[in-house]
């Protein structure tokens, strides 16, 4: 309840403060529209009065963000005498920070639906280098510490994972072999009917206790890695989108694989101690208040469970995953002159300049050319 009042006041301030900043803007007033550089298309800046859903608010928030930082950059020009100076920062610097301390749910959300990227990894590169490449010569040597710092973050991101999903991988070891004594125990002597109903039912309560806390833990994980990456990334400039959308792709491809390590493992003993309770009840005596499995059934309880230990997910595929995302992304968003793209815009380039030359010359001697 704390931590929900404790939202209802953050939503409430930052609708206070965007509301004071947009009206001292003029947001309020009819404006012109302005260039959206994520999409390409003119989108014009709706009032944030008129707007019911929470998403559309921080959408204009961002229009508004980003015409401000317009204004900033015509004035910086105007008095620079047409000279920028050699800053890496943009809107999207701004914006994302902001979108990373909301909620987890708000944050997925919002991040979900502002960054695309390619699904293929050869185009997102190219969409990195391209980028990289479009932003102005004063800024690219930041760009370059940045985009470095970020590879040696991502390269040590996956580190964590073998004191993470080692000592898991044990808790479930030592859960498996708790389900074979089990077996063993009914098979050698008579067990007390409510005794064993007794172990059955805690056997399924500590395997959904065991993934709860496993995956409490993979959510801690997942916070200390955002948070990292967001210090690492506090200004990209025109790179942070680009950025934000690989980042967040890798992280789902983590998440989603171990999550799926402990819950393969969940799903699996449940299985397992259904089937071995459904052979409990159907060959024990009812009327009995003792249990006692023959040797037929208990060798056949005994196959079943090593048939599902045989399915249980590997640790070292989990981790081998887990380790591509994250160098999958060191792949993205690489850069060096040694690369074929590097070449290909460096032709490009030139060939657009002498271009544009052999045009300018052209026009030039057809104005000295008289008139017949």
């Amino acid at each position: 309840m704390k931590r929900l009042l404790l939202y209802i006041l953050f939503a409430v301030c930052v609708f206070s403060i965007v509301k004071a900043d947009a009206s001292e803007a003029g947001v309020f007033e009819p404006i012109e529209p302005i260039s959206d550089e994520l999409d390409g298309r003119t989108t014009p800046l709706v009032p944030l009065q008129v707007l019911e859903k929470p998403l559309e608010a921080i959408k204009a928030y961002y229009r508004f963000l980003k015409r401000q930082v317009h204004e900033i950059d015509t004035r910086e020009l105007k008095v620079n005498h047409g000279v920028r100076l050699p800053i890496l920062c943009s809107v999207d610097d701004y914006f994302y920070s902001f979108a990373h301390i909301l909620p987890a749910k708000i944050k997925t959300l919002l991040l979900e639906t502002s960054t695309h990227a390619p699904t293929d990894h050869s185009a997102r590169h190219e969409l990195f280098y391209t980028t990289f490449q479009a932003l102005p010569p004063n800024v690219q040597a930041s760009a370059l510490e940045a985009r470095h710092r970020l590879e040696m973050y991502v390269k040590q991101v996956a580190l964590p994972m073998d004191t993470l999903l080692l000592p898991q991988q044990q808790e479930w070891d030592a859960l498996w072999q708790r389900a074979q004594q089990l077996v063993d125990q009914v098979a050698a002597q008579p067990v007390a009917a409510d005794d064993l109903q007794q172990a059955w039912q805690d056997h399924k309560r500590d395997a959904e206790a065991l993934l709860r806390h496993q995956l409490a833990e993979y959510d801690t994980w997942r916070q200390t890695t955002d948070r990292g990456f967001v210090e690492v990334v506090t200004t990209m400039g025109a790179l942070r989108h680009v950025v934000e959308a690989i980042y967040i792709d890798a992280l789902h491809v983590s998440m989603d694989t171990i999550q799926q390590f402990a819950r393969q493992n969940r799903d699996l003993m449940q299985a397992w101690l259904d089937t071995f309770w459904a052979q409990v009840q159907l060959n024990r005596d009812m009327d009995a208040t003792t249990v006692e499995l023959n040797p037929e059934v208990a060798t056949t309880c005994e196959e079943r469970l090593t048939q599902a230990t045989q399915q249980r997910p590997s640790l070292s595929r989990t981790r081998y995953e887990v380790d591509r995302a994250w160098n999958q992304m060191a792949n993205d968003i690489a850069y060096s002159k040694w690369h074929w793209l590097y070449w290909s815009g460096l032709w490009h380039h030139v060939k657009a300049i002498v271009t544009r030359q052999i045009k300018a010359l052209i026009k030039t001697l057809d104005r000295m050319v008289p008139d017949q």
